[in-house]
């Protein structure tokens, strides 16, 4: 099997599952939103932030050295699973004592506890992180989704609803974070083959291990200050009912950018590391992913747009119209929050990793400071800042995978030229359509029929474009789509 054609199916599989986790986790939203105040997501938030810094490194440093070595074996995964093992206690203990710190520079004495509840999660995410890095360089990807999608489902859709249910408060999103993350450990390390990790460590091993993902440990760590900054500039400067609308916010892009640009890193991260030697077939793979992406996410942030009002009324209710204006700016910014996994996974391949950390650390000022800037007007301007510099670091990340790959950055920016254009058209009708359907229809029907007309046109455009606006990938893909729902329709025929 060819190498696209293996990540054609590797894609698939994989945003299968992210379609299935996109649909439970925007139910388990609504759900939660009905349940629980913008001042309670507020504080789940930042309990949230304490987490991810080293939940990033896991997953991005040390499981990207298990993909990416070249003659892997069992001692290697046992040094790096352990290492894993023994960073992570160590900063369960971290976070467990300086929970108060936290709380008290947030002005937020509630959250020792929560911080405490959810960072438990560190300790099952860290013991995953190796074993999931192996099932996706095996390119067991249909079994990460179907593990994601089950243990999401296990923490938040059983245990976390039902805990709000019984009005546990903001605890019951706490434990659901604990129990999603233990489920998921016990099953990739079960599917990864145990043995393979839990034989004895070296001590020389784990320093090594440590030394060779140290760059990519601090591009992870910066990248999670970058997708963090916001949320502690808003958090800090305006609240926690403001981070609570602005978390929301963010939260409805996240969903969306995860379900599609979640499965890229991981697929192209391995295509792109076995093309290292042929440099013209990593030049063209790099670009027919890249403009299929480009094509892809401006149809679907154009619909994001076009639909925001309905969308934070079905996600969230009535109670949080005030998201409205926040999320539209964070929408616009699907295409480069997405894309940028391509270019991502294009610098990580070919080893570039202090390029990586220097890009990150210019990635998280550029957040930190214009949200900074934008929080002047509320969480509002802070959405607009985060825009800016999603787009900014978008375009840096864009020029230096094109100098990886000998790509000139002026043909990149010609790629998104015509995509972009028509997907503002697009976006503007499809906001001026709804509107018009919203006066003559009610709100409630007249969100529907937008969604549904402006759903119609997004599949027509994708599906009718030409190749070399959406790339020779999207071709395949709609002649293997078509091709697939004809067979069907031929056999059901009467003779």
């Amino acid at each position: 099997m060819t190498a696209p054609v293996h990540a054609g199916r590797s894609v698939a599989w994989l945003v299968l599952g992210k379609g299935a986790y996109f649909v439970m986790s925007f139910v388990v939203t609504a759900l939660f939103a009905r349940l629980l105040s913008p001042a309670e997501f507020g504080l789940m938030a930042i309990a949230l932030l304490t987490m991810g810094l080293p939940i990033a490194l896991f997953e991005g440093a040390i499981g990207v050295e298990v993909i990416r070595k070249q003659d892997l074996t069992d001692r290697d995964l046992s040094s790096s699973f352990w290492t894993s093992v023994v960073l992570g206690g160590l900063l369960y203990l971290a976070l467990y004592v300086l929970a108060p710190w936290v709380a008290m520079f947030f002005r937020q004495t509630e959250l020792v506890p929560l911080i405490r509840l959810v960072a438990l999660a560190v300790l099952f995410r860290a013991s995953e992180s190796a074993p999931l890095a192996l099932l996706q360089r095996e390119g067991r990807h249909k079994w990460v989704a179907v593990f994601t999608t089950l243990a999401y489902f296990t923490g938040y859709c059983v245990v976390g609803l039902t805990m709000a249910w019984l009005h546990f408060g903001v605890t019951s999103m706490g434990v659901a974070v604990v129990v999603t993350a233990l489920v998921e450990a016990a099953l990739v390390l079960g599917a990864a083959g145990p043995r393979r990790f839990l034989s004895r460590m070296v001590l020389r091993d784990s320093a090594k291990v440590a030394g060779e993902s140290l760059m990519l440990t601090l591009a992870q760590a910066l990248n999670w200050l970058a997708n963090s900054g916001s949320n502690i500039v808003t958090g800090r400067l305006l609240g926690v009912l403001e981070l609570g609308l602005y978390a929301r916010a963010w939260k409805l892009l996240d969903l969306s950018a995860n379900a599609m640009g979640g499965p890229l890193r991981q697929v192209l991260l391995p295509m792109f590391a076995a093309a290292r030697g042929d440099r013209d077939r990593l030049r063209l793979e790099f670009l027919d992913t890249l403009k299929t992406a480009i094509w892809l996410f401006v149809l679907v942030s154009a619909w994001l747009v076009g639909n925001a009002q309905g969308i934070v009324l079905l996600a969230l209710g009535d109670k949080w119209s005030a998201a409205v204006a926040i999320v539209i700016p964070l929408f616009a910014t699907v295409l480069p929050r997405c894309a940028f996994k391509v270019t991502e996974a294009m610098a990580v391949a070919m080893g570039e990793r202090g390029r990586q950390a220097l890009k990150q650390a210019i990635y998280a000022a550029l957040t930190v400071g214009l949200a900074a800037v934008g929080a002047n007007w509320g969480p509002v301007g802070v959405a607009l800042g985060v825009s800016a510099a999603i787009s900014i670091f978008y375009a840096i990340s864009l020029w230096h995978a094109g100098h990886v790959a000998g790509v000139p950055f002026g043909r990149l920016l010609l790629l998104h030229l015509v995509p972009m254009a028509l997907g503002a058209l697009l976006a503007w009708s499809f906001m001026h359509g709804t509107a018009l359907a919203v006066q003559h229809w009610g709100r409630l029907l007249g969100l529907s029929l937008g969604a549904a007309t402006s759903g119609a046109a997004l599949l027509a455009a994708f599906m009718l474009a030409p190749a070399r606006v959406c790339g020779a990938q999207s071709v395949r893909f709609r002649s293997s789509f078509t091709q697939r729902l004809a067979g069907p329709l031929r056999g059901s025929r009467l003779p």
